[in-house]
């Protein structure tokens, strides 16, 4: 027996899923395969959207377009108003949760990008918008392309001419499609061999309310909004739109299945006896339009902004929920890529952190698939109920409409409660810096801090013979110098500074002992010879330069700007915060930057500070720091953002402070920073220390590795 293509599509899915599973991450080539396979099914879909929807409105009459768009409307709303209420429903099954989980990826907003939505929108060259993949845009053409079609007199003979094309364009994608067996399994096995579980444990709350809701609304709540007011069953439905369902949702992809979507629905309107030519005007006409106004698969990003206000604790009342759904119509126009963009605005809008940015594009590979099904699913329901309505094939019956309410309540209901059973309750996570530790060590030891005024050491002629005998090296720290030098989870000592002196001291084969101290008596401590270096983030100027020595510098920072997340566009021309006179602005307290604020904002009031809760107290605007800081407490804080304003506010080099000892010592160190400046030290405790992005763990788990032991 032959399999039909959904079937073959769906055995694809299940070896592709199997083989991931088996093979792991050795499946990762085969995803150019899967990409290959998704470009030749974008081929031909673009231009028979703008074709088909130009033949669809230009064989309209005026009146039938007057009556489509009328009908259009309230389907819309109706429509909206049944996925909103569904997707509002579901945050009542997230599981209580005490404390706020930490996450870690920072947004730089200084180099942020935003979508022109005028050129999105507006075709000023057609032939640009369909090759730059510009939906709205070609849309908008169609719309006025059929529109004047529709007003021309000798209109058939490029009706049929089109018409010719919108065919010729069906067979190469049936003909294209005919490889979906290969490019499914491709693009499956491919996904599922690099997942990594770890991830999924982080957002399993929102996974499930997604896959919830997306089951829901696609294959119960649309079918029984179409069921009560056409003649049109659930299960009929849903098997007409099985092909393109099937297909979206394996490819992640609207665009692909839309000739399908338009066949399976133009086959169910001729069993249920609707007139061919209507149904071909109306279906051809709504499917481009529906593809372009907020989709069901696109409103799901309203249900990611209340997953992120429960994720960080966040109360969302009733007029918030009103903003929220106000702002995410006009933000949700266009292909499912507009959710990137609009996550953004909407995050900015309802102020929570932009750091759920990094949540948001670590779902998306798992999300898409079932993003474009419920896309399709309410494409499908919009567009058939206006041909129906067109054609005054509608029924409106109280008793119809309020069985199918108590049915659509029942199965929200039934998913809510089903959800907040599965779902697992959110544990506290230690923020990324505080579990990071470092693996390779030196001897050490943590000595009492010396007070200021205790008497000199006396000075070494011949320091280094004291290191080569495995004497220690005595090391000044900042303890509250994140992220270079600072106490974890454990009470461990750790930083870049840290990690780049235990690395110093194993090349030399010696011991440490580390001493605390203030930034405000560094100077006096390292005239007193307290201590062999200094580190701790330490910035190298002018005025330190007359009083202290220093190694070589091994980072340089920009200065920046640690701001709201939501407020960072007004933080981006630094000309103009210079003239303001109501800014706020924070500064460590004894670092090299407070004798500095001053020259970049001089009509602010200057607030210093000794630490995070000193910052948050303090009521400031923003802080002004070196990224390499800010991004540290960004993490740790994700309300908060980095700006590096326009134009820059310089640089400052670090470096390590040196003591009194010989030079041959400072010598050492400084040909010792430069031999690792090759090795890729640096970017590599960069990505640790400063980004919190924490090496690779072992490759994905798979049968062949982990059961069978094929491979290590």
């Amino acid at each position: 027996m032959k399999l039909s293509l959904a079937n073959q599509i769906l055995l694809s899915f299940v070896l592709g899923a199997a083989a991931g599973l088996f093979f792991g991450d050795y499946c990762a080539p085969l995803e150019r395969v899967g990409t290959a396979f998704i470009m030749l099914l974008k081929m031909p879909v673009l231009l028979f959207m703008a074709t088909s929807l130009i033949h669809a409105i230009g064989s309209l009459s005026a009146s039938e377009a007057r009556r489509l768009f009328s009908h259009g409307v309230f389907y819309y709303l109706l429509f909206w108003g049944v996925t909103l209420a569904t997707i509002f429903c579901v945050p009542m099954a997230f599981p209580h949760m005490d404390s706020l989980p930490s996450y870690g990826e920072v947004v730089d907003s200084a180099s942020e990008q935003h979508t022109d939505l005028l050129q999105l929108f507006i075709p000023a060259n057609p032939v640009y918008a369909l090759s730059n993949n510009l939906i709205p845009a070609v849309v908008v053409f169609a719309l006025f392309f059929g529109y004047a079609l529709m007003k021309a007199r000798k209109k058939q003979p490029l009706l049929d001419s089109i018409d010719n094309i919108n065919r010729v364009l069906i067979r190469i994608t049936r003909s294209v499609t005919l490889l979906s067996p290969i490019g499914v399994f491709a693009l499956i096995a491919a996904t599922v061999g690099s997942i990594s579980v770890s991830h999924l444990e982080r957002i399993e709350i929102y996974l499930l309310a997604y896959l919830g809701t997306v089951v829901l609304a696609s294959f119960w709540i649309f079918p029984t909004l179409v069921s009560c007011l056409t003649d049109i069953s659930r299960r009929d439905l849903v098997t007409a739109l099985r092909p393109a369902l099937v297909l979206g949702f394996v490819t992640g992809n609207n665009l692909v299945a839309l000739p399908y979507l338009l066949t399976g629905l133009e086959e169910l309107s001729a069993k249920k006896g609707i007139d061919e030519r209507k149904a071909q005007g109306t279906l051809g006409s709504m499917i481009p339009i529906s593809y372009n106004f907020p989709t069901a698969g696109n409103l799901l990003t309203i249900l990611f902004v209340l997953f992120l206000a429960f994720f960080y604790g966040v109360d969302v009342g009733l007029l918030q929920k009103l903003k929220l759904v106000a702002l995410s119509l006009p933000s949700l126009f266009g292909a499912a890529t507009a959710t990137y963009n609009a996550v953004s605005f909407l995050l900015d809008e309802m102020h929570l952190p932009m750091d759920g940015l990094g949540i948001f594009f670590e779902t998306m590979p798992l999300t898409r698939g079932l993003q474009t099904l419920i896309s399709l699913s309410g494409m499908a329901t919009v567009s058939i109920l206006v041909t129906y309505s067109t054609v005054g094939r509608t029924r409106f019956s109280s008793t119809r409409i309020l069985k199918s309410l108590i049915q659509i309540g029942l199965g929200i209901l039934a998913m809510v409660l089903s959800l907040h059973l599965l779902m697992p309750a959110l544990e506290w996570e230690e923020p990324v810096f505080q579990r990071l530790r470092i693996e390779e060590r030196a001897s050490s030891s943590i000595l009492d801090p010396i007070a200021i005024d205790a008497p000199a050491r006396a000075e070494e002629r011949d320091a280094l013979m004291r290191l080569r005998s495995g004497g220690p090296i005595r090391v000044g720290f900042s303890p509250r110098s994140l992220p270079f030098c600072y106490f974890n989870a454990k009470k461990e000592l750790v930083g870049f500074d840290i990690a780049l002196v235990h690395k110093f001291a194993r090349s030399l084969d010696c011991s440490l002992e580390f001493i605390p101290f203030d930034y405000r008596n560094l100077e006096g401590h390292l005239q007193k010879n307290h201590f062999d270096i200094a580190c701790g983030g330490i910035h190298v100027t002018a005025k330190r330069l007359e009083t202290m020595r220093f190694s070589r510098s091994y980072l340089t920072q920009q200065r920046c700007l640690l701001v709201f997340d939501y407020e960072r566009s007004a933080f981006m021309d630094q000309v103009q915060l210079a003239r303001r006179k109501d800014l706020r602005i924070a500064v460590g307290a004894g670092t090299a930057l407070e004798g500095e604020v001053a020259h970049y904002f001089p009509r602010a009031t200057i607030i210093p500070v000794e630490n995070l809760q000193e910052l948050r107290d303090s009521h400031a605007d923003a802080m002004f720091w070196i990224v390499a800081h800010a991004t540290a407490w960004a993490l740790i804080e994700p309300n908060w953002t980095v700006v590096i304003p326009q134009p820059v506010m310089g640089h400052s080099h670090l470096a390590f402070a040196l003591g009194s000892a010989d030079e041959e010592l400072q010598e050492i160190i400084d040909y010792w920073l430069e031999l690792q400046q090759d090795t890729g030290l640096f970017e590599e405790l960069s990505q640790l220390w400063i980004m919190g992005r924490e090496p690779r763990m072992e490759p994905r788990w798979s049968i062949m590795r982990e059961l069978l032991h094929w491979v290590e």
